[in-house]
């Protein structure tokens, strides 16, 4: 078993956030040439999917007081703790701000297991913004 997992996701500010994967097939000639392929595939990883696969990997493996760390980036104006991820396993137990720029910040969130997951539970973001991060902070 794992106690800690320290993370820091991409926000998607240089690159959009990707992940290896196949890409969905269109047609039964792109099934057919796709057997054949030997590397892997980029497909797009939405940021909020970013931060619950953490958590709810952290929920998996993690001992019980075990911990999740990681940066989430934040919008200021929309900023507000019950937005966070939350995982019903885990217990946020720090919340860090680290400024960036006027308009954003990060936060470095710790997470502590305080029991092992029900079936079926996973993490949530309750009202995100965080895929929009990239564009909230080069509008003006």
């Amino acid at each position: 078993m794992i106690s800690v997992i320290i993370g820091k996701a991409p926000y998607g500010v240089r690159e959009k956030a990707r992940k290896l994967g196949k890409k969905e097939q269109k047609s039964e000639k792109d099934e057919a040439v796709n057997d054949f392929q030997r590397y892997p595939e980029k497909q797009v990883y939405h940021l909020e999917d970013t931060y619950t696969d953490l958590l709810d990997l952290a929920a998996d493996i993690c001992t019980i007081n075990g911990r999740v760390s990681f940066w989430y980036p934040v919008i200021l104006e929309n900023y507000s703790e019950e937005n966070l991820p939350r995982h019903p396993a885990l217990q946020l137990i720090y919340n860090c701000e680290q400024g960036l720029t006027r308009k954003s910040s990060r936060r470095l969130l710790t997470y502590r297991k305080i029991r092992e997951p029900e079936i079926g539970e996973t993490a949530k973001i309750p009202l995100s913004g965080v895929s929009l991060y990239r564009n909230a902070l080069f509008s003006s």
